[in-house]
């Protein structure tokens, strides 16, 4: 499994301590990235944690856990190419969302 997590529905006051210790009641965390906008509010987060199955236990154990009173979303980050939007040319499609096919 992949060691990153997505973390969302964060409140927008939530320090990097109060994720780092919520996450490492699941195992140790390797890494945590909280992506905030310019008032410096919190957005998201990536938590990286030492191993594929803490990573899961962290899943497993910590979405819907309240922090400053927000339940929190957790799930396996996707890959950057996921992310962007990038379409995989091999399974051949090319079209974009919402667009339709001819034949």
């Amino acid at each position: 499994m992949n060691n990153r997590i997505f973390v969302g529905h964060l409140k927008y006051e939530v320090t990097d301590d109060e994720l780092r210790d919520a996450f490492a009641e699941a195992g140790p965390v390797a890494n945590l990235d909280v992506v905030r906008d310019k008032e410096g509010r919190a957005k998201f987060a990536f938590v990286e944690m030492v191993n594929g199955s803490d990573a899961a236990t962290a899943i497993e154990n910590l979405t819907g856990l309240e922090i400053r009173g927000m339940a929190i979303r957790c799930e396996p980050a996707k890959a950057r190419s996921q992310m962007s939007g990038e379409r995989n040319r091999e399974d051949g499609n090319h079209a974009r969302p919402g667009s339709r096919r001819w034949a």
